[in-house]
């Protein structure tokens, strides 16, 4: 239920705000980035959820469980911030992320030579995967 929510929150943001208004200022884009990873963050893990069943229960799975969570619902609360600070009504998180180092009235970037890292890890987990599930059955 929580992730068709956010799917209608993200498609109704996009009737609110006018894509080129977004997309014409650097809070636009970091909140629509942010939505984005949100949006696919959940995803991945009901569907990691989903699949695991009752093993997502059983021993140190439980932790592992609560940290994903915990993640997922602060890049919420900063999806979230970023929307308040875009309509103006800016939160202390917006503080927080600040002195953190992220000025939200800027875009946020990921250099290239990182986002080929994350690729390349990407690519590497998903053959780990793969290779692992092969072994075993």
């Amino acid at each position: 239920v929580g992730l068709v929510g956010g799917f209608v929150a993200y498609g109704l943001g996009l009737l609110v705000w006018p894509y080129s208004a977004l997309t014409a200022s650097p809070l636009g884009r970091n909140h629509m980035a942010m939505a984005t990873w949100t949006l696919a963050y959940w995803t991945v893990l009901c569907v990691l959820f989903w699949r695991l069943g009752d093993l997502l229960w059983a021993g140190a799975n439980r932790w592992l469980a609560l940290v994903l969570s915990a993640v997922g619902v602060a890049v919420l609360t900063i999806t979230g911030t970023l929307g308040g600070s875009l309509s103006g009504n800016p939160s202390a998180v917006s503080e927080i992320v600040r002195m953190a180092g992220w000025e939200t009235y800027t875009t946020f970037y990921v250099p290239s030579l990182t986002l080929a890292i994350m690729v390349g890890a990407s690519v590497v987990l998903l053959v780990l995967g793969f290779w692992g599930r092969r072994t075993r059955g």
